[in-house]
């Protein structure tokens, strides 16, 4: 089976205590998956 997707919401699951609170309003964080791409600056 791949492993990315499971490595993938790993990180995101340790990473998502550092992110902005306030750029994740309204957002379903529950995984990675839930959440679009950012926009590029």
């Amino acid at each position: 089976a791949p492993y990315t997707p499971f490595l993938t919401e790993l990180m995101y699951q340790n990473l998502k205590l550092l992110i902005d609170p306030a750029s994740l309003r309204d957002k379903d964080t529950l995984s990675i998956h839930y959440l679009m791409l950012p926009r590029v600056r």
